[in-house]
């Protein structure tokens, strides 16, 4: 005989996420069906997208032009031609070199004049001189095209990433379903500038399949349950199978089983909260619900079941009237168990076989003499 337990028990979400606007705009168009089944990726809202795609064509023109910058910077023409102007006064300054070499003996010799020495003297001061600057343009000229080069690479990254961002905020124009469930009613209406300071939530969407039911177990069948592991022919707790009972008191057609157990007991309640699931492929149940949760706290074999109406209850005494071999009454003092349904567990007081008054309590006694009729008034 299974003995269940019934626990006050509500309906809530898996998973609930709100839906926010992340960029600011006009809401320009809703999608949906408030209060119905939205799937995972769905458009839901789209935002006003002027400013966000004139955005993206700035940020566009910015990379194309940063790119410019960088085919312009790593242009070797300007270091060419430094280079040709080393080349040219390292040649000047070689020219410069022989005639000193040349003029040096000649003037010693008083074979030409001194002032001729003196000017190719000069002349070799200043062509020294003149590669020395055309060397310095030649670094400059490096030194410009790698800082050209580097300082385009920086722009072209700022625009990728400006681009990126602008892309970015364009897309959040388009909001989709980050999860599949049951949609609510619209917080904000269509034409409604959203997205502005605050945490504005458009609306919320709630998983329903599998649904959440949350309800809290007492302390002692806790440890029931969770003893049951040590017991092969018990079920243990994660694999019980629930029951749920709807307010109008129908029976939900599927059932359930335990999801998660809180970590910690109620101290003020004895209780410790349980989480189910039960399949919700209809979308019957919705979050927020009450009901009532069954569960099996143990499997009694051989458990013998008294009716409810043949226990007689007074001073605190549980007696049931038992019609004895030759059809007379016995009062015997019953140990009841659990309820199942309209009858009693019996735990002792009673064997399996013998027969009770289950109508007619009031007007038998003791030791009296019965005769046993069925429903139809014939004696079975």
């Amino acid at each position: 005989m299974p003995i269940t337990a019934e626990f006050v028990a509500t309906t809530a979400a898996m998973q609930s996420v709100d839906v926010k606007a992340r960029v600011q705009g006009t809401l320009d168009n809703v999608y949906f069906k408030p209060g119905s089944l939205v799937r995972q990726g769905q458009l839901l809202f789209k935002i006003q997208q002027d400013k966000y795609l004139s955005a993206v064509q700035a940020a566009n023109a910015s990379l194309l032009k940063s790119n410019a910058d960088l085919i312009k910077a790593r242009d070797t023409q300007p270091v060419a031609q430094a280079q040709a102007a080393v080349d040219a006064k390292k040649s000047e300054l070689h020219r410069a070199d022989l005639t000193v070499a040349r003029m040096t003996p000649l003037a010693a010799a008083k074979a030409v004049p001194q002032k001729d020495l003196d000017n190719a003297l000069a002349s070799q001061e200043t062509a020294r001189a003149d590669l020395a600057g055309a060397i310095a343009q030649l670094t400059n000229a490096k030194v410009d095209q790698e800082v050209g080069i580097q300082q385009a690479t920086a722009a072209i990254l700022n625009a990728k990433s400006q681009l990126s961002d602008a892309k970015l905020n364009l897309s959040y124009t388009t909001i989709y379903a980050p999860v599949g469930g049951l949609i609510g009613f619209l917080a904000v209406d269509q034409g409604n500038v959203v997205g502005s300071a605050g945490d504005q939530v458009l609306d919320t969407i709630s998983t329903i399949d599998p649904i959440q039911v949350n309800f809290s177990v007492d302390e002692v069948t806790y440890i029931e349950l969770v003893n049951k592991k040590n017991d092969p022919r018990q079920r243990s707790l994660f694999e019980q199978p629930l029951e749920l009972e709807l307010a109008d008191n129908s029976i939900y057609p599927e059932k359930g089983r335990l999801y998660a157990v809180n970590r910690t007991l109620d101290t003020k309640t004895g209780t410790i909260a349980v989480e189910a699931t039960f399949p919700n492929p209809d979308g019957t149940l919705r979050p927020g619900q009450f009901a009532r949760v069954r569960l099996t706290t143990q499997d009694r074999p051989n458990a013998v079941l008294v009716p409810q109406t043949a226990v007689v209850q007074t001073q605190g005494a549980t007696t049931a009237y038992v019609v004895a071999p030759g059809d007379t009454i016995q009062l015997r003092s019953l140990t009841l168990g659990p309820r199942y349904g309209n009858f009693f567990v019996v735990e002792d007081g009673l064997k399996a076989g013998e027969r009770v008054v289950a109508q007619g309590t009031q007007k038998v006694r003791p030791g009296e003499r019965v005769v046993v009729t069925n429903a139809a008034g014939a004696r079975p």
